[in-house]
């Protein structure tokens, strides 16, 4: 039965060039099939610890493979994107491509995350497309982002000035806290303590806020 399946069709082709032939044409078509690339892996640099007061360039890797061959992956289409739920995503495109064989690419994407990134599991998001704008993804890596706890001060002492003796409510340098970390303080707890200079003393009662 397969021997007559193979006759029958090589006898179609020869009908098919006989009637070309007539026409003084033979044409041959080749269809080749695009192919999205496969994202076999993704790593990333996890746990993070992020940069108090500033960014944190956090490298992630992923190797992508196309059976139409590396040529076929379309290098600007690189793109890595990190998410968490109430939180901005962080994403960097293109990625520099680090190694490249005959069917596939490594490439290496720096994400800036910032300080006030919050705490916990973010998604990782991989992705490429082919010169025919197929896309790849790979969405099943995690990026575990540590706890920042961190204040910057505006001026390093509190300076009330020159006051003699009986005077009340005198101000001093204004201090400015500010949250350089990820973590949000509900209160912030301030410890007074007596002021001396010779014999004389001014309690921490003395003070407010």
């Amino acid at each position: 039965q397969s021997t007559l399946v193979a006759l029958s069709v090589a006898l179609l082709l020869l009908m098919s060039v006989y009637a070309y032939a007539g026409n003084g044409n033979a044409n041959a078509t080749l269809q080749v099939t695009g192919v999205a690339p496969v994202i076999v892996s993704v790593v990333s640099a996890s746990p993070v610890t992020l940069n108090a007061g500033t960014t944190k360039g956090v490298e992630i890797l992923f190797n992508a493979t196309s059976d139409n061959g590396a040529s076929d992956i379309n290098d600007t289409t690189s793109l890595v994107v990190v998410s968490k739920s109430g939180e901005t995503s962080r994403q960097t495109t293109p990625c520099v491509v680090a190694a490249s064989g005959a069917l596939s690419k490594l490439y290496n994407c720096t994400v800036t995350m910032m300080y006030y990134d919050g705490a916990g599991s973010w998604n990782v998001n991989a992705s490429v497309a082919s010169i025919g704008g197929l896309v790849g993804r790979n969405d099943t890596t995690s990026l575990t982002v540590n706890s920042l706890d961190s204040i910057a001060l505006t001026v390093a002492t509190i300076d009330f000035g020159s006051h003699g003796a009986n005077t009340y409510n005198n101000s001093g340098t204004t201090e400015v806290i500010n949250n350089t970390g990820n973590q949000n303080y509900v209160t912030i707890a301030l410890t007074g303590y007596d002021l001396a200079s010779g014999a004389n003393l001014i309690g921490s009662a003395n003070f407010c806020g």
